[in-house]
């Protein structure tokens, strides 16, 4: 799946953690996982998807902070990860994120 650009899994029964597996698809330019069950942390992984323009992680069960490198995702358009369980203070490499015309937390 090296060239998988599209992925969405939303408003499925999908439960479990988010793999940090997924910051191998380094074409993805559009991830939708929101109204699922996901658990545990955002992975770090998913700071490498440089091509990524849209991440919705909305409306899981995500705890701990959100990524610190999340800055480095230069393409990132829309950042939504509102109806969560994170904690701590949005990491100051968002003041990186110059294309960004969607943020919700």
């Amino acid at each position: 799946m090296k060239s998988l650009e599209w992925a969405s899994f939303s408003m499925n029964r999908i439960s479990g953690s988010l793999p940090s597996s997924v910051g191998n698809l380094k074409a993805l330019k559009y991830f939708s996982a929101w109204n699922l069950s996901l658990t545990g942390t955002i992975p770090t992984s998913i700071t490498g998807l440089g091509n990524l323009t849209y991440l919705d992680l909305n409306e899981n069960r995500f705890t701990g902070s959100i990524p610190s490198d999340i800055g480095r995702l230069e393409n990132l358009e829309s950042l939504i990860l509102s109806k969560n369980k994170l904690t701590g203070p949005v990491p100051g490499s968002t003041g990186m994120l110059g294309n960004m015309s969607k943020f919700a937390f």
